[in-house]
């Protein structure tokens, strides 16, 4: 569960109005066997007072050897993203202000075979694919899930569930990052580490979906609901989440004073079947925790198998 790792690592104000939708340019392409997605608006979380402050902590390794692999540089050439879960493979939707052409030409020397799918180019290899089914715009992921967003694009699909569509109405409406899942915990069959991976196989057979938004804008915002398959289940998870949280606290020394200050503004209630964790950022915390950008991107990494 990568994003409520996050959100507990992040940090209950006035809950915002709800709602969000899919990008009218991303939901052909959705398929059908879909279970998670996890949005970002790329031009709308730069414009945040909070981004502007902290651009240099994005300065990250892996985004400057993918810039310099493929030519495409994410802090500077995408607007939007949308990465979709199928259960086994995650798909990667993009748009943007990226040449196709001069991309195909970078993957090429990089060793990419092209293929023809239908009507279009694959570029990769027999496992991985990445085309531009239009301008400004690539799916990239697993060659099973790219060949399945493109037969969701031909057949005219809307790609939504109608539970992902409930789960997207309860996002608050100015979220910059979201989430949504049905079907169970997202994101649980990746390989990750034993001892996170024994954590969530305790609350994970009581979850039927989630949903989340982070909001940015001077601080940081984040409304999360996990849903349950019961009132019994709900109380589990919600006191697994407590349990995380108070030992956290106790773990962390005295002179962290923003650690402590983290953890006392996160918020984790129940409500019948569902969950709600909610954490405000101050803008000064936000700077801090934004601060440890690089640190927690190495960490993240150190919870999942290669």
């Amino acid at each position: 569960m990568p994003l409520a790792a996050l959100l507990l690592g992040l940090g209950c104000g006035k809950t915002p109005p709800a709602g969000v939708s899919v990008d009218s340019a991303f939901r052909p392409f959705i398929p059908a066997a879909a279970e998670a997605l996890v949005s970002i608006d790329i031009d709308k979380a730069k414009d945040t007072e909070i981004y502007k402050r902290h651009r240099q902590e994005f300065d990250l390794p892996q985004l400057n050897a993918l810039a310099e692999r493929t030519g495409l540089d994410p802090r500077r050439d995408l607007s939007a993203l949308l990465a979709i879960w199928d259960g086994s493979h995650p798909l990667l939707l993009v748009q943007g202000n990226f040449k196709a052409g001069e991309l195909e030409k970078q993957l090429a020397r990089e060793g990419a075979q092209r293929t023809r799918y239908k009507d279009y180019t694959l570029l990769g290899n027999a496992k991985q694919a990445i085309v531009f089914p239009k301008t400004h715009f690539a799916l990239a992921g697993a060659a099973a899930p790219v060949r399945a967003a493109l037969d969701s694009h031909a057949a005219g699909n809307s790609g939504l569930s109608e539970e992902l569509k409930q789960r997207l109405a309860g996002v608050p409406k100015g979220a910059q990052i979201w989430e949504a899942s049905a079907g169970g915990l997202p994101f649980a069959e990746l390989p990750m580490r034993t001892d996170l991976e024994s954590a969530l196989s305790n609350i994970s057979g009581y979850v039927s979906g989630t949903s989340a938004g982070i909001t940015l804008a001077n601080g940081v915002n984040v409304q999360a609901d996990i849903f349950c398959v019961s009132n019994e289940g709900a109380q589990r998870v919600h006191d697994a989440l407590r349990g995380i949280v108070g030992l956290s606290r106790l773990s962390t020394s005295t002179n962290r004073l923003d650690l402590l200050r983290l953890w006392d503004a996160l918020h984790i209630d129940r409500d019948q079947q569902a969950v709600h964790v909610r954490i405000e950022l101050a803008p000064d915390l936000a700077d801090k925790l934004l601060a440890e950008l690089p640190n927690l991107a190495g960490r993240a990494q150190s919870l999942f198998k290669r």
